[in-house]
């Protein structure tokens, strides 16, 4: 069975995303959410619904201040997995950064939804890129 799909709305909604975080503007970020969305931080903080993603953001929009992307934003794959759910993986370098350090790059995974003719994110995972220690990323048994 194929599915026909259109990445250009969740593009758009990825791109609405970048904006409200390269704002600062945490209301538009969490309208951007379903009310039930998962957002889980690289730091393995579990953040459940819009309305607390946009108030979790709006204290980190408060302390660090956001800015831009460096260059273009990564192109993301996106799957179909049936009409009105589709999944999104990048690899982006993180805007956010300690003062005097690089940025760190992270595996950002989404679940997009349509609801009522908007595409929404119902999930988020965001994962920081690090190495396994003792193991070099070979195939094969890992330490």
């Amino acid at each position: 069975m194929t599915i026909a799909h259109d990445p250009g709305p969740i593009l758009d909604l990825f791109a609405r995303a970048a904006a409200a975080w390269a704002a600062g503007d945490a209301t538009a970020y969490g309208e951007l959410f379903t009310e039930d969305a998962e957002y889980i931080t690289w730091f393995g903080q579990r953040i459940r619904g819009a309305r607390e993603i946009a108030e979790t953001h709006r204290a980190l929009f408060a302390k660090i201040p956001m800015g831009g992307q460096d260059g273009p934003a990564p192109e993301p794959s996106i799957r179909f997995l049936r009409p009105g759910v589709a999944v999104s993986v990048t690899v982006a370098e993180s805007p956010v950064r300690e003062p005097g350090q690089p940025g760190a790059t992270s595996v950002v995974t989404h679940v997009a939804v349509e609801q009522d003719g908007a595409w929404r994110i119902a999930s988020f995972q965001n994962t920081r890129e690090t190495p396994i220690p003792g193991w070099d990323g070979s195939p094969g048994p890992r330490p």
